[in-house]
């Protein structure tokens, strides 16, 4: 029984598709990831001001009761804590002082900023090895129907 080659095409794009898919919507949660080894939180009271407050955040919410307590009070949101799902907000009196930015200097291997591209490599070599999967299976099938 012989089958058109716009099927086969249409079974080679739909097996893309969802090797495609499947590879970029499972990619590393960055959000949940937890600071470098080397973070330093600057976000505290003590490094930002005297006679503040803080507030709790959640998914990107700060808490509305305590910060409506804190703008009251005439503070402004200074800062947020390292976190994905819940931080903290430091809330200081709008003529506090700014801090100056904690300079840390790097030194060896530290100093290099080199980025990784593993998630990038990743995902092209599933890309195309899900690509290769979907045509080999298509040839099977292809030559099945031929017999």
């Amino acid at each position: 029984m012989k089958h058109s080659s716009a099927g086969l095409l249409a079974g080679l794009v739909a097996g893309l598709v969802v090797v495609t898919t499947s590879v970029f919507t499972s990619g590393t949660a960055r959000a949940d990831v937890p600071p470098p080894s080397d973070y330093v939180e600057t976000c505290t009271l003590e490094k930002q001001c005297t006679g503040g407050t803080m507030c709790g955040v959640f998914r990107g919410e700060t808490n509305a009761e305590c910060a409506g307590a804190a703008k009251a009070k005439s503070m402004v949101e200074r800062c947020q804590t390292w976190g994905a799902n819940t931080s903290t907000a430091v809330f200081c009196p709008k003529d506090a002082p700014v801090p100056p930015p904690e300079t840390k200097k790097k030194s060896g291997c530290a100093s290099c900023q080199i980025g990784s591209r593993s998630d990038v490599d990743g995902s092209l070599a599933a890309i195309f090895g899900g690509a290769i999967v979907a045509l080999a299976l298509a040839r099977r099938r292809q030559s099945q129907w031929m017999r």
